[in-house]
């Protein structure tokens, strides 16, 4: 029900902004394993210019070497200056914060995702990089 809420709400943020929507394609690395999955991210400035979007992460739930499972999270109250954005994500896993730093051109990006629980940020639990998709 909240994954479809958040999903509701961020259709409509972006429904009510005319800017165009930055798709990339990468990985999210979790440290604890070092096990990747897929993750296509989308950005996009709101008309307050508040950087918001949504992600894909893509899973394989049957262990057979495709990931076709997919799963939704949101991406809200981004804060972009120079080349680094700062943006708040939130999924069925949990909550926390991205800390993304842009080449120059703003086609690729590196990543740390910190969980937040209880309103504490924990240890970083993960990598995530992105390159534009075309």
């Amino acid at each position: 029900m909240y994954r479809l809420l958040s999903i509701l709400i961020f259709f409509s943020i972006s429904n009510a902004s005319s800017n165009e929507m930055s798709v990339y394609e990468g990985y999210l690395t979790l440290l604890s394993n070092n096990t990747s999955y897929p993750v296509i991210s989308k950005f996009e400035t709101n008309s307050s210019g508040t950087i918001i979007g949504i992600y894909e992460l893509y899973g394989d739930d049957d262990n057979d070497g495709h990931y076709e499972a997919k799963d939704y999270g949101v991406f809200y109250d981004g804060v972009i200056k120079g080349n680094k954005l700062n943006i708040y994500w939130s999924d069925k896993w949990g909550n926390g914060k991205l800390i993304i730093n842009f080449n120059e051109s703003m086609n690729k990006f590196e990543g740390i995702c910190i969980p937040i629980e209880n309103g504490k940020e924990l240890k970083v639990s993960a990598s995530w990089n992105g390159s534009l998709l075309q």
